[in-house]
């Protein structure tokens, strides 16, 4: 990434001129500024944060995805008086400290304020989009961006990361795992997102074609959307993993790919990418589709060996067809690395189909051309 620089004229109170200057544009990353680890000038900044919120004007939601709203509430614990709601992804209890839960889409028509607790840029770009439309009068949505507005004599150094102009914030493709979908089609990362998933639509035709219960999920959109954002908003450069390793500008980049097909790289990528994974998993699941269709290349079969691996667990009925570059021939294929119950080989979207179609209706065929079993 690239620093951005200002041109400026300031004023020489000694000389009594004024002088030309250039400066390094920055911003406030809440990430950096809130690493959860207990440092003082964290649990200042939280308590300013805490009492700013009790002084707003009407009902106050708090929405919750990682530590950060109970951090906040150890800190300032009166603000739950001033709380009418948890808000919650996928609530698992009506209650969290004694407060009601609920999802954003069931969000109290009497609450007026929301308070993003969330470092995390990525998390609360889904957290703001996944909320209702602003009722009559508004919705004042507060994220701890605010913090240099309120406070920023105590904002610590680490907090501002260098500027870089970007697309977002955009609205994000949501991973939407449609209930009582026979089928799934999905395509895990990284494929060279500039050009267009052929292969994955000519199977998705193929399905359409023969009339078959499915849906088609693009996972690496969103993955490539979210690594993008805590690039620009979280670290303010490259970003770097827990071994020293940075990631460049774009690992979607074609040169960049041996990352991705490195199986020594599978436990960074992890790092950087588990909480997506986890998403897709547990979608999955909810479904348990009675086939599971993956698209397999060079640099995902990281992210479909770990899939597949999971879904097995949680939904051993479920048959797994592989297709895509990796499957190319019939000896390549026979050593892709997921579990898996059919390949298909070559172009898919002529076998796919009426495979698909007798997997549904619970036939297990063999020896059929084009495909492995």
């Amino acid at each position: 990434m690239q620093a951005l620089t200002i041109a400026m004229k300031v004023h020489n109170q000694a000389r009594g001129v004024l002088e030309k200057a250039t400066g390094t544009m920055v911003r406030f990353s809440a990430h950096h500024c809130f690493p959860l680890t207990g440092l003082a000038d964290e649990a200042r900044l939280l308590d300013i944060l805490g009492t700013h919120l009790k002084g707003l004007d009407g009902p106050l939601a708090l929405y919750r995805w990682g530590g950060f709203l109970d951090r906040l509430l150890d800190r300032v614990p009166d603000l739950a008086d001033k709380v009418a709601a948890i808000i919650e992804r996928h609530p698992s209890s009506p209650f969290h400290r004694s407060l009601p839960t609920c999802a954003p889409w069931d969000l109290p028509a009497e609450v007026r304020h929301v308070f993003l607790c969330e470092p995390r840029a990525d998390r609360r770009m889904r957290m703001r989009q996944s909320l209702p439309e602003a009722p009559p009068g508004g919705l004042n949505v507060l994220c701890p961006d605010i913090v240099p507005l309120l406070a920023r004599e105590h904002v610590p150094d680490r907090a501002w990361i260098l500027f870089a102009n970007s697309v977002y914030p955009i609205k994000l493709p949501e991973l939407d795992f449609q209930p009582g979908r026979d089928l799934l089609l999905v395509d895990m990362p990284a494929r060279l997102l500039s050009m267009p998933p052929l292969g994955l639509g000519y199977v998705h035709n193929a399905f359409k074609r023969e009339g078959l219960n499915f849906q088609t999920i693009d996972v690496d959109v969103l993955c490539s959307h979210l690594y993008r954002i805590r690039q620009v908003f979280d670290f303010g450069e490259f970003s770097q993993l827990s071994d020293g390793t940075r990631m460049g500008e774009d690992p979607w980049f074609c040169e960049n790919f041996p990352l991705w097909s490195k199986d020594a790289n599978q436990p960074l990528l992890q790092e950087l990418f588990g909480e997506l994974l986890d998403e897709v998993v547990e979608g999955i699941a909810a479904v348990r589709p009675k086939v599971l269709g993956m698209s397999l290349h060079d640099s995902n079969v990281w992210s479909v060996t770990e899939v597949v691996r999971r879904v097995r667990a949680r939904c051993p009925e479920t048959v797994v067809l592989l297709g895509g570059f990796s499957c190319g021939t019939p000896e390549v294929a026979a050593h892709v690395k997921p579990d898996w119950d059919y390949i298909c080989i070559g172009e898919a979207d002529f076998t796919a189909g009426p495979l698909a179609r007798r997997l549904i209706a619970g036939e297990r065929p063999a020896n059929l051309p084009g495909v492995l079993s």
